[in-house]
């Protein structure tokens, strides 16, 4: 079982815009939090507006965190927290997610068009 905790929404939760995801306030409550997620048995995956400044961060903050951060996450891909060394899992984490998302806008603009050209034909059936 996981627990995901996006950053930004909990950032946001504050309603305060100098508490951004990767402040220092909002890694302290996750580290707070990470405790308690830890002792009910649940894993915790934190993310959602991942930057390459997170990623280094959190790389920093592993030893304090003591590996209770299984995992980070970009909205569409999840790697663990062991890779963080590897520059080139979030590069390609958001590449993925960029290509996912124009793939489903284009999708939805083909789907788009067809339910127009449906509308204009049921219109002239009455």
């Amino acid at each position: 079982m996981s627990k995901v905790s996006r950053a930004y929404g909990l950032s946001r939760s504050y309603f305060d815009s100098a508490i951004q995801p990767d402040s220092p306030f909002i890694l302290d409550v996750i580290e707070r939090l990470s405790y308690k997620i830890q002792s009910a048995g649940l894993g915790l995956t934190v993310g959602g507006s991942l930057t390459s400044e997170s990623v280094r961060i959190f790389a920093e903050r592993q030893e304090p965190l003591g590996g209770r951060v299984s995992s980070l996450e970009t909205r569409k891909a999840v790697f663990s927290t062991d890779r963080l060394e590897d520059k080139s899992v979030l590069k390609e984490s958001l590449r993925f997610e960029e290509l996912y998302l124009r793939f489903k806008l284009e999708c939805e603009v083909w789907l788009s068009r067809a339910d127009q050209e449906r509308l204009t034909k049921l219109k002239t059936r009455f």
